[in-house]
């Protein structure tokens, strides 16, 4: 399979310790663990102790008490538990994240959804034809990321795929991520291409697969660990888009894999609804518009259509490219709309 140039972090990626990994005692009863699975009221929690998985629910008094998500419990959060005569387990404390990635609730507009708790990286996975790499949905992750303080990459798969025209493509986006920092990996889950460089990335991290369905997540896990068999679909012959196999997330420890390792997956997104990040502020979450924005006329400059601004005049110059600046106007407009999803 002919190569693309793959831009890689060569430092790596270096985690941070999780809340819920220390080692101060717990009150008699109580058992610390891990969530890797929530599809509602009951979340599956992994035990710390003796690594079995507990079905568990937050008191109902605790779930209307936090107003500041529809569900109070991510995939990725760190618990303590008192176990029930029945077997299950009381959520009786969540420990405080390092990092949530929210997006706006598909059932009320009052509060948020959280996606996913304490993450050392976020794959943005994304594929070379069926469907196409989507620019837009990646800035609006880029976007959340950098705003709620979470390290990110992208995988494309599916490169056994790509046409002559797509890897013209494919190489210009890895480019325009590559002047951001934002390391890119291509790979064949069909050909079992490009998989060992995303596998050491992993090692010893807890990480996720975001992205719409078709890419490939779930295929991608279970390359990367073949024994996990989790469901895969094909793309739809009469929309060409991919069909939702993956209902809720789902947390793995992959074998073959560094102690620690951790990947999530997740179903397939067609859009993330920003949270809490006002418009005024849109232009902080684009780290190449840092150092332009100091040399606007204007301290309220939108970046839109005001005189003497900066932002433009990178844009012009070839500094920001213009896919990244269609795709900050694009958000812009959004924000100023309230999103419905």
């Amino acid at each position: 399979m002919e190569e693309l140039h793959k831009q890689v972090d060569p430092e790596g990626i270096t985690p941070r310790p999780n809340p819920g990994m220390d080692n101060e005692p717990l009150e008699e009863g109580l058992h610390k663990g891990l969530v890797v699975e929530s599809t509602g009221i009951w979340t599956q929690v992994k035990l710390v102790d003796d690594d079995s998985v507990v079905s568990s629910r937050l008191p109902g008094r605790q779930r209307l008490e936090d107003s500041d998500y529809a569900h109070p419990i991510a995939v990725g959060d760190w618990v303590n538990i008192r176990l029930e005569e029945d077997g299950s387990g009381m959520i009786q404390y969540i420990y405080p994240r390092k990092n949530g990635l929210p997006r706006q609730s598909t059932h009320t507009r009052r509060q948020s959804q959280l996606l996913l708790a304490n993450l050392d990286f976020l794959w943005l996975v994304q594929s070379a034809r069926q469907p196409r790499v989507n620019t837009r949905f990646i800035d609006r992750c880029l976007v959340a990321c950098e705003a709620y303080d979470i390290p990110v990459g992208i995988i494309i798969n599916k490169l056994d795929l790509a046409r002559r025209t797509d890897k013209e493509h494919l190489q210009r986006v890895i480019d325009i991520y590559a002047e951001i920092g934002v390391p890119t990996y291509t790979c064949s889950v069909l050909q079992e291409d490009g998989l060992e460089p995303i596998k050491e990335q992993m090692g010893g991290k807890v990480s996720a697969f975001f992205g719409p369905s078709g890419v490939g997540k779930s295929s991608l896990l279970n390359a990367l660990d073949p024994e996990l068999e989790l469901n895969t679909a094909p793309i739809s012959s009469s929309t060409g888009k991919g069909t939702h196999t993956t209902t809720y997330a789902l947390m793995v420890e992959p074998k073959g894999f560094p102690e620690g390792t951790m990947i999530a997956d997740t179903p397939g997104i067609r859009e993330l609804g920003l949270v809490g990040i006002p418009v005024e502020e849109l232009s902080h979450y684009f780290p190449e518009m840092t150092e332009p924005r100091s040399r606007c006329k204007y301290s309220d400059c939108s970046h839109l259509h005001e005189p003497g601004c900066g932002v433009q005049e990178a844009v012009k110059r070839g500094k920001i490219t213009q896919e990244r600046y269609d795709s900050y106007r694009a958000i812009y407009d959004t924000l100023k709309v309230p999103e419905e999803y």
